[in-house]
């Protein structure tokens, strides 16, 4: 029983001590980002908005760590709270990035500042979930880096982070254009008056799509040389990825969904128990989508 686990105590007491200071960062460094004191709004405002905003950025913050931790494994002491540093920081920027790039060209329409500091539940939604999203593509590449990554290896995997940002935000635009197809209402005046359960349903279907682009990514050959036919292998596998994604669910809602007509239910009547479901669908298909990929 003693023999299962043997750490070493200094080396796990300097993973523990970088990691809490990349989390206290992160905390206040999303008031900062926001402009505003996130005591104050945790505590004193008791904003829950904020609140779910700031854990789906920790959540990602702790994906990003948990890509790093077995690159370090092998390193000094010195090396490897450098190293846990330096990619933590990196991670904290590339979320800041990927939210930035949510708020700029996704959810476009709709003032995220403005709606979470008045509370609006189904913009936290979709911010905690745009952070997840990416550090899930995140930590998959920091993954595949290996011990010494190269100059050539930071281009290609970067061309892939971008990548899979232009995705994301093509596959949210595809969200919203059905449903405004289906003469539901504008997509984002929804989010704007905080349908949860339309939010809900949308941050299933982007936390879906980013597990498979992310599980995508160890089943290209890895040549970062070759950073264009690396993109393009990635974006092939994704793309065939999502299509099956698309099709499994359609075929598991058939049957969850037997006599329910999912996208009323959630987007005319807000219905927060079958948008749940739907999510639920959605992440249980990519999880087991994941299991065959690899």
């Amino acid at each position: 029983m003693a023999q299962w686990w043997q750490p070493d105590w200094g080396y796990l007491g300097l993973d523990i001590g970088v990691s809490l200071a990349l989390f206290t960062l992160l905390r206040f460094s999303q008031g900062w980002w926001e402009g505003v004191s996130s005591q104050q709004e945790l505590a004193d405002r008791d904003n829950v908005a904020f609140g779910i905003s700031t854990s789906g950025s920790l959540l990602a913050m702790a994906m990003v760590i948990s890509g790093i931790l077995p690159r370090t494994a092998a390193a000094g002491y010195l090396e490897q709270g450098l190293s846990l540093a330096s990619f933590g920081l990196g991670g904290l920027l590339l979320i800041r990035i990927s939210l930035w790039v949510n708020d700029r060209f996704a959810i476009d329409r709709v003032e995220k500042k403005t709606q979470i500091l008045a509370g609006n539940l189904a913009m936290a939604l979709t911010d905690a979930s745009a952070a997840i999203a990416a550090a899930l593509v995140v930590r998959a590449l920091l993954q595949q880096l290996t011990p010494a990554p190269n100059f050539m290896a930071f281009i290609s995997y970067s061309l892939l982070y971008l990548a899979s940002l232009a995705l994301l935000t093509a596959i949210s635009h595809g969200i919203q254009w059905l449903h405004n197809r289906r003469s539901y209402g504008p997509f984002q005046q929804a989010i704007g008056q905080d349908q949860r359960s339309v939010a809900l349903n949308h941050s299933g279907i982007i936390l879906a799509s980013a597990m498979v682009m992310a599980n995508a990514i160890p089943l290209t050959d890895g040549n970062v040389h070759q950073p264009l036919s690396l993109l393009w292998q990635w974006l092939s596998i994704s793309l065939v990825g999502l299509v099956i994604l698309v099709l499994w669910q359609r075929l598991l809602s058939t049957w969850v969904m037997l006599k329910i007509n999912p996208d009323k239910e959630i987007a005319l009547q807000d219905n927060g128990g079958i948008a749940a479901l739907a999510a639920a669908q959605w992440i249980g298909v990519a999880w087991l989508l994941d299991a065959i990929m690899n």
